[in-house]
């Protein structure tokens, strides 16, 4: 067994150690004896693998011997005196798989399509070569993924974005940026979709399109309210989407033009409980764009016109439905670095005592950073990458 055990701690020559109880039956291993106990607090210092300081932040420990293939848990303890004690601070504990020859984490995270970094350019970053610290890490890349987008208003990695604007509007700034494609506009206020619902026990209903779904709500004074979300990825069009209305209990809808895809959906809620409600999409296809791709801005080549070619005044000053694909097909290096310096320091905050600032013994001494001064400077870089442009139509 060699260095299966790791851990970022930002201090050198910490006095570390990891316990290991196993998930089973929650019984610890005690180290001298080679066995499974149950832990008693006053034999905490037979339990203890020490780990050493590599350097650079990283410390490391061997896997104890004769453990057999499984789940287990380890607890990381910062050692205040000679030997391990129950008092010792607890700095981080994570759940992994042990197959015999390396540990891996316990649980399975989808790392974000989106993502701004890479669970290896991460990885890098925290100087950790195992794959034990796997799911946590990409837990806080899709978290800082996720915060980075609400702080600079924009959406960073490529993707195909809609929006809907009032038609009459002839240029629109599109809030995502660079953008890479417009695939055009839609104009008009069509009825695409007819739903209703047929009042059993139910005391309400409504349907509601989202930007991802239609929900169907019913609620009853004695059962209560139940949600049935239907995705438009699972149905696309709107014929698709009245089959799988129609499917549920209580409830029935038609397609009033198959080909309109259920994403262009305007969204909104309809009280579908007093009678048959009726869900709209812009079904004009409204001429081209022009596009100034540096700066994001859309310009209408509007016609206003029908298929024959007449002009289609009734829809001039409804909605319009722009779609285009905007973002980075490749994260520039700058972001995805600030991504991975986020990630490291959410990461190595969770190992910190919290309680400690600083500690000293005879003439040398160390103090902690504050974690949340160090990811500050990372998020003032981000500031550069924020969309402070105004978004919308002009």
């Amino acid at each position: 067994m060699a260095a299966e055990l790791e851990l970022i701690y930002p201090v050198a020559a910490a006095n570390l150690y990891a316990v290991i109880r196993r998930h089973s039956d929650s019984k610890v291993r005690d180290v001298v004896a080679a066995a499974w106990d149950t832990w008693a607090d006053g034999d905490i210092a037979d339990y203890d693998t020490a780990l050493t300081d590599k350097s650079g932040d990283l410390y490391q420990g061997d896997w104890p011997s004769g453990i057999d293939a499984g789940r287990y848990r380890v607890t990381y303890y910062l050692r205040a005196g000679a030997t391990a004690a129950i008092t010792d601070v607890i700095i981080a504990s994570g759940d992994f798989n042990w197959d015999g020859s390396g540990l891996s984490s316990g649980s399975s995270v989808t790392l974000s399509e989106y993502a701004l970094c890479t669970l290896d350019q991460a990885k890098r970053q925290l100087r950790i070569t195992s794959s034990a610290w796997d799911t946590h890490i990409t837990e806080v890349i899709n978290a800082v993924t996720d915060q980075a987008e609400r702080i600079a208003g924009r959406k960073f990695k490529a993707r195909d974005h809609r929006s809907f604007i009032t038609s009459g509007m002839r240029k629109f700034v599109a809030p995502n940026w660079p953008v890479l494609a417009a695939y055009g506009t839609w104009t008009g206020t069509d009825a695409a979709l007819e739903v209703s619902y047929t009042p059993g026990t139910a005391d309400r209903a409504t349907a509601t399109v989202t930007d991802t779904a239609i929900k169907l709500y019913t609620f009853d004074s004695s059962s209560g309210q139940a949600v049935t979300e239907l995705l438009f990825a699972d149905n696309l069009t709107c014929d698709d989407m009245a089959t799988a209305i129609t499917a549920e209990t209580g409830w029935s809808a038609t397609s009033l033009n198959d080909n309109v895809p259920c994403e262009d959906l305007i969204p909104g809620t309809r009280d579908a409980w007093t009678g048959t409600v009726k869900f709209e999409a812009p079904t004009y296809f409204d001429g081209g764009v022009i596009v100034d791709l540096p700066r994001g801005m859309l310009t209408f080549t509007t016609s206003n016109r029908h298929a024959g070619g007449a002009i289609n005044r009734t829809h001039f000053y409804h909605t319009r439905l722009v779609k285009y694909r905007a973002g980075y097909e490749t994260i520039p290096d700058d972001l995805a670095h600030i991504a991975c310096e986020l990630t490291a320091d959410t990461f190595r905050a969770a190992s910190l005592n919290g309680n400690l600032a600083s500690e000293s013994l005879g003439d040398w001494s160390y103090s902690l950073g504050d974690p949340t001064v160090l990811a500050s400077k990372a998020w003032d870089r981000l500031r550069r990458w924020s969309n402070i442009r105004i978004g919308g139509a002009a």
